[in-house]
């Protein structure tokens, strides 16, 4: 037999740690005779007795008792694999690389760098400025994470609606429009203005 298969490695920890066949069958919910096949694949396997008859009880081997606690930690380690990792902010040492626009690394960025110091104090982020042309290949760039004002992107991309603005008309205080609660555009293009564009 040049494989262990992982029924058979189950039933190599419930054995040992059973030392009784028909225990070791009732646990495994096997009849004695297929658990009784099944310690003599693993005696053939190992090339041990495995557990040896010490009159109405069995002990364990040498070999037995060496291969307990590993079997254990096996089994253990692949019963983890079902198991979602938990991630924990505070422990993460890695670098995050993130792109934006000037208008978000100036107003918005700051805010969420305080918030990562006291949350994940051992990250390091990496800042890019964000090109328009990027959208469409995203994916191939080494960043984790970019804030754009497009609302497209693609299918294979996690998006989360951050948030919305909107523009504003700044006047002086002695501006004839100040003295009208409300204006409409024609009225505010009926005199000089400046606009002012931020990028993204």
């Amino acid at each position: 037999m040049d494989h262990l298969n992982l029924n058979l490695l189950k039933a190599l920890q419930v054995l040992l740690q059973t030392r009784n066949v028909t225990r070791a069958a009732d646990q495994l919910h096997l009849t004695q005779s297929a658990m009784s096949r099944q310690l003599g694949q693993l005696r053939e396997y190992f090339d041990d007795p495995l557990l040896i008859r010490d009159g109405n009880e069995y002990l364990l081997s040498t070999r037995a008792k060496q291969l307990l606690p590993r079997v254990q930690d096996i089994l253990g380690q692949i019963g983890e694999l079902k198991q979602t990792p938990v991630f924990d902010p505070a422990a993460c040492q890695r670098r995050f690389s993130f792109a934006c626009s000037d208008y978000v690394a100036q107003f918005i960025f700051p805010d969420i760098l305080q918030q990562l110091a006291l949350e994940a104090p051992q990250i390091d982020i990496a800042y890019r400025m964000w090109q328009p042309d990027w959208l469409n290949k995203v994916g191939q760039l080494a960043l984790d994470l970019v804030s754009t004002v497009s609302l497209d992107s693609a299918d294979s991309l996690c998006n989360l609606h951050m948030g919305q603005d909107s523009p504003v008309c700044l006047l002086a205080e002695d501006h004839p429009l100040t003295r009208q609660e409300a204006f409409e555009l024609d009225e505010m293009l009926a005199y000089p203005f400046l606009q002012l564009s931020s990028g993204g």
